[in-house]
């Protein structure tokens, strides 16, 4: 019986794969991200610099309100050193670092600016790493805490679906957790609005749906207050899924 013969287009198919395959293989390995091109440091370098103080504590942060802190960096080495940059291990973390060499037993400073965003009663711990040209890095550690001030709940709202005709409105509450009466000054889009203008511990700001829609279906919603201390509160809203019909 003789041996079925392959279509030599299937044939050449094949061979076009594999090479087609082995050549993203090759590329993938080639172009695999790297560690920078550095030269090693020697084993004999010198001292990498200290950093006064070692640790920064921020102490209470205020969503949205920066907050500065100048340390100093000590060239502990027998030869000029220069940082050439300053890494943070968080994008709400910005340092800044000195440009010109700093000589042996000499010092500069540096500064660390911390603003964290709407996420309140939280632990901060932060590492700056400032890269020097002769000596290993030198690491700073930044911690603080972020207070509680006002909560808002839900972050989250459900639209409800186009064919609900009226749908009646959802609640967002905002409550002082420190005491301080405060007012509700904005609500944007104005898809609603608080249930009093007074300054009170507690509000209740009904979000109108129809309004929503009337708006072109806004996805976020910002509730602004004059309490001094209280971010501006992002609530989400999600549309209903559409599913399209299934075919017969």
């Amino acid at each position: 019986m003789e041996r079925p013969v392959r279509p030599v287009a299937f044939t050449l198919i094949a061979l076009l794969a594999a090479a087609t395959g082995a050549a993203w293989l090759t590329w993938g390995i080639e172009r695999a991200p790297r560690p920078m091109d550095i030269e090693p440091l020697p084993a004999d370098r010198p001292p990498a610099p200290a950093i006064e103080p070692a640790v920064v504590d921020m102490g209470e942060l205020v969503p949205g309100q920066p907050v500065s802190r100048t340390v100093t960096i000590v060239n502990r080495a027998d030869v000029p050193i220069t940082v050439v940059s300053a890494q943070a291990s968080c994008g709400c973390t910005t340092p800044t670092w000195p440009r010109d060499p700093i000589p042996p037993g000499g010092r500069a400073e540096a500064q660390v600016t911390v603003e964290v965003g709407d996420s309140q009663g939280e632990r901060l711990s932060k590492q700056v790493m400032f890269l020097v040209d002769v000596t290993a890095p030198a690491e700073l550690a930044v911690i603080g805490t972020v207070g509680n001030f006002v909560s808002c709940a839900p972050r989250t709202l459900d639209a409800p679906a186009d064919d609900v005709a009226a749908p009646a409105p959802s609640e967002v509450v905002l409550e002082s957790l420190d005491g301080t009466a405060f007012r509700v000054d904005e609500v944007d889009p104005p898809i609603g609005a608080p249930a009093s203008k007074d300054r009170l511990a507690r509000h209740v700001v009904a979000v109108d749906w129809s309004a929503w829609r009337a708006a072109d279906r806004p996805m976020h919603l910002a509730i602004a207050t004059d309490h001094p201390k209280a971010p501006v509160f992002g609530v989400v809203l999600k549309r209903a899924i559409v599913r399209a019909p299934t075919q017969p």
